[in-house]
C-alpha cells in the first residue's frame, strides 16, 4: 500500500511524551477534529501548514515528533467518495504510534490493516475524543495495538518486500 520508507529512521526508544501530534495541511475538517481533541483535555502537539518550507518542519523534526507520539490523526478522503492512503499511516505506525483513521465507506486502509486491530476508525469528532481519551487512559492496551500492527507491517509491508516485489516484477517482465 505504501512506497519504502526508511524504516530505521522511525525506530527509537525515546520517551512518549506527546499525547497526539497533527502535522499538515488544515484541509478535510482536521482544524475540527484537533480543536475537538483539544477541548476534550487531551494534550496536542499541532502545526498546520501549507506544505510550504517556513510552515512545515524538517524531515528529521517531523519523525523526532512523531516518534514522541502516542496518537496521530488521519484522513486521506479527497471528495467525491475518493480515499488515499497517505504516508502518515505507515509513519505512525512504523513510530509504534496509535493510529486514529477517519472512516470512509470508501477508505483504502480497509484493503491492507482490520479496523480496531491495527488502527482505529473514527467517524466523527465525538468517537475521536471518547477513543482518544481512553487509550490515553489505557496506554498498555494502546501499546500492545502498537507493537502487533508495527509486527504486521514489517511482516507484509516492508520496504525490504516491497524492492523484492519490484525486482520480481521488472525480472520477469525482462
Amino acid at each position: 500500500p505504501f512506497l519504502p520508507f526508511h524504516e530505521d529512521s522511525f525506530a527509537s526508544d525515546v520517551e512518549k511524551d506527546i499525547d497526539m501530534s497533527y502535522i499538515g495541511s488544515r484541509t478535510r475538517d482536521r482544524k475540527l477534529f484537533m480543536d475537538s481533541a483539544l477541548n476534550g483535555g487531551i494534550d496536542v502537539f499541532l502545526r498546520f501548514h501549507d506544505r510550504s518550507s517556513n510552515l512545515g518542519l524538517s524531515l528529521d523534526e517531523y519523525i523526532e515528533i512523531i516518534k514522541r507520539t502516542k496518537i496521530t490523526f488521519n484522513n486521506g478522503w479527497v471528495g467525491a467518495g475518493e480515499d488515499v492512503m497517505t504516508g502518515r499511516i505507515a509513519e505512525s505506525i512504523l513510530s509504534n504510534t496509535l493510529l486514529m483513521n477517519e472512516h470512509n465507506k470508501n477508505s483504502a486502509i480497509f484493503n491492507y490493516f482490520t479496523p480496531f486491530v491495527h488502527y482505529i476508525p473514527v467517524t466523527n469528532v465525538h468517537q475521536f475524543v471518547c477513543y482518544s481519551q481512553f487509550f490515553l487512559e489505557n496506554e498498555e492496551l494502546m501499546e500492545d495495538i502498537t507493537r502487533s500492527t508495527k509486527a504486521f507491517y514489517i511482516d507484509h509491508y516492508s520496504s525490504e518486500k516491497f524492492w523484492i516485489k519490484l525486482i520480481e516484477k521488472v525480472s520477469v517482465e525482462n
